[in-house]
């Protein structure tokens, strides 16, 4: 049931945070399924671009469970407060920096696909029209 509100939240380009989605592990290529994208390797480029180039960490963790804090703390966000000291203005944190993170993710994913339109029209701009 989570991981279906967190699928549609995620497909309208936010999550409202809760504490259940902070503990709610789900993995980068199920956010790269809910973005309506295939999981291949021009999806693991992509994300590379979020997580500052970590290749390494993004072929070995693709499949791997992670919480929204997490993940963003692996793509390099950080929080000045913390879940246990200040747990609401922790959530306002992750909340906006998971909005910031999910519209940078959109962005680039866009983007691969317009470069794959771009080459489509380049290499034959008939075919379009079959």
């Amino acid at each position: 049931m989570k991981h279906l509100i967190l699928k549609k939240e995620i497909q309208l380009g936010k999550v409202t945070v809760v504490p259940e989605t902070t503990k709610m592990p789900f993995t980068l290529s199920e956010l790269v399924n809910y973005m309506s994208f295939p999981t291949n390797k021009f999806a693991l480029l992509a994300l590379s671009q979020l997580f500052k180039d970590k290749d390494n960490f993004i072929q070995k963790n693709f499949n791997k469970k992670f919480s929204a804090d997490q993940l963003l703390i692996e793509a390099g966000y950080s929080f000045q407060h913390t879940a246990q000291d200040n747990p609401q203005e922790y959530l306002t944190e992750v909340d906006s920096a998971w909005t910031d993170f999910l519209r940078k993710m959109k962005s680039t994913l866009m983007n691969v696909r317009y470069r794959f339109l771009e080459q489509k029209i380049d290499i034959n701009p008939s075919k379009l029209y079959q």
